[in-house]
């Protein structure tokens, strides 16, 4: 018997669509930090650069609240937690290494 769910990793191991996804939100998060350090003194770069690991836990719960005020659609949003999280994650370090290089 199939599970009805797969885990994220086994969708990502499964779909290369799905791991050029993960490639794809480094490269965006990397040119949002690049965007943003243009514009920021050193101090708020550091500081930006710094809390940048903290970034998949405050989208994903950004996104929670969203969802939890509208009062609609939260049994899918469980459902596509864990897929969440794997497209999250990789946007951190992206965003780490622009702020870090100031390079796009």
């Amino acid at each position: 018997m199939q599970p009805r769910h797969e885990s994220a990793s086994t969708c990502l191991r499964r779909c290369p669509q799905c791991s050029l996804l993960v490639v794809e939100r480094f490269h965006w998060g990397r040119l949002v930090a690049y965007t943003r350090a243009r514009a920021c003194s050193t101090p708020e770069r550091l500081r930006h650069l710094g809390l940048s690991p903290l970034l998949p836990l405050a989208l994903f719960t950004r996104h929670g609240v969203r969802q939890l005020r509208k009062h609609r659609n939260l049994r899918e949003f469980a459902r596509a937690a864990p897929l969440m999280v794997a497209m999250l994650v990789p946007w951190s370090p992206g965003e780490a290494w622009g702020y870090a290089t100031r390079e796009p």
